[in-house]
């Protein structure tokens, strides 16, 4: 009896061990995304005035001039931008020509009736928007294969002083730009 006991046993445990053993089979399945290709947008801002430079020769107070510059986007992204100068050359002719930057309207330039983006200031602090990094107050916004005038009008006051005679400055407008959030 005793002997039928063990045997019963062992025969239930070696069954619950089949049991429990089990198969264990995962199915899988994979599928492939073939031509996927990722090209990076280009940002390209150029800036120019007709015929190349401005250059005004024997200014004398009083005297005013206006030179239309055009912005272009060339790239393919939306940018916005900002202006500033750099003036070198004699400290009291810089301080005294004054600067007005303004949109063009469908008049030319020399009609001075566009919104004003800078001044009428100093030459040598001349600034629109921020060349920090971010959408900052004072940016212009310009839409990728755009270009729009911007109206330049310096002037040299009444009052300026006779001491100015002779003397000059070179000014280098800077324009900085950078991609538009979301393009």
């Amino acid at each position: 009896m005793r002997r039928l006991l063990l045997t019963g046993i062992l025969v239930v445990g070696v069954l619950s061990g089949f049991v429990e053993g089990g198969t264990v089979a995962y199915f899988t399945s994979a599928a492939t995304s073939a031509g996927n290709q990722f090209t990076a947008g280009t940002l390209t801002l150029a800036a120019g005035i007709a015929s190349g430079t401005l250059t005004v020769s024997n200014v004398v107070p009083g005297d005013s001039f206006t030179a239309q510059l055009t912005i272009q986007n060339g790239g393919n992204l939306d940018l916005r931008y900002a202006m500033a100068s750099d003036t070198v050359g004699d400290a009291d002719l810089k301080s005294a020509l004054q600067l007005t930057v303004r949109t063009k309207t469908a008049n030319p330039c020399s009609s001075l009736d566009g919104s004003v983006l800078y001044g009428p200031g100093n030459l040598d602090a001349a600034a629109f928007g921020s060349t920090a990094q971010g959408a900052q107050a004072g940016d212009r916004e310009l839409a990728a294969g755009a270009s729009e005038d911007l109206c330049f009008a310096v002037q040299l006051p009444s009052s300026a002083s006779t001491t100015l005679q002779g003397k000059s400055v070179t000014v280098t407008f800077t324009f900085a730009a950078e991609q538009k959030a979301g393009t």
